[in-house]
């Protein structure tokens, strides 16, 4: 082939592969438009299904150290109400015998 009939082939397939460029460009234009649309749209669809996911594990560490710090305090509570109890009783024990030591030592106190 010599150069004077490759270049009268490219002249005629010049419009052909233009055409084909063309439309090509135009194929990747509207897909880059929709396609980034969709792509947009599976992108926040898949971080919103993932923040959900975070969000309900969160809650539930949440909902689990609620039930711990619960528990902790309750028997925090009874604990210091047997201890108020206990130190009600010694209260009245020491009453009980301040009243009983004072009596027997007003007769004493008497005599001197």
């Amino acid at each position: 082939m010599d150069i004077n009939s490759t270049q009268a082939l490219l002249s005629d397939l010049w419009p052909a592969i233009g055409g084909v460029l063309g439309g090509a460009a135009t194929i990747v234009v509207a897909i880059k438009g929709f396609g980034g649309k969709i792509l947009d749209g599976w992108i926040d669809n898949r971080f919103k299904t993932s923040l959900q996911r975070v969000q309900n594990e969160h809650e539930k560490a949440i909902a689990h150290l609620k039930m711990e710090i619960d528990s902790v305090l309750a028997a925090r509570v009874k604990v210091q109400e047997k201890q108020f109890g206990i130190v009600a009783t010694a209260w009245e024990k020491f009453s009980e015998m301040f009243v009983a030591v004072a009596s027997a030592l007003t007769p004493v106190q008497t005599c001197l």
